[in-house]
């Protein structure tokens, strides 16, 4: 099963300013260093169902701005509307960018919109500062692959 999710980062200054997109390429202790600065930011852009291959899709803005604590919950509920949602009679139709093309990039957002706010009442994990630190620290420190 393949996700395409993207998660672009906001700078702290300006939550509605468009972030910088960036592609990880390579695995070097530069790109490590920048995703660990990218975790040390206030929030994040989200954007969803974008991909490659034999049926290329651009990726849709679901969200301008997701609090840092909040990213695993949205994603979490960005995938139960996958889950809930995708085709499964089609191995190459169960993805993400095909259920955003099928049902339309708004629907998309309304129904993400509903399973976060589920999430919320819910309780759900949220990331600290403490854990982000931990993370920015492994993806620093690890070894090149």
């Amino acid at each position: 099963m393949s996700t395409q999710a993207t998660v672009s980062p906001l700078p702290p200054a300006s939550p509605l300013a468009a972030p910088p997109h960036v592609l990880a390429v390579d695995d070097d202790a530069v790109m490590r260093q920048l995703v660990a600065d990218y975790l040390g930011q206030n929030g994040f852009r989200v954007l969803v169902g974008g991909g490659m291959g034999r049926t290329p899709y651009i990726a849709h803005l679901m969200r301008d701005f997701v609090e840092r604590e909040d990213i695993l919950a949205y994603l979490e509920a960005v995938l139960r509307v996958y889950n809930q949602d995708s085709r499964r009679d089609n191995i190459h139709k169960q993805r993400i960018k095909i259920l955003v093309n099928t049902i339309g990039p708004e629907e998309m957002r309304r129904r993400v919109a509903r399973e976060f706010e589920e999430i919320k009442t819910q309780g759900y994990l949220k990331l600290t500062q403490d854990e982000l630190d931990r993370i920015a620290a492994v993806i620093v420190n690890a070894e090149p692959a």
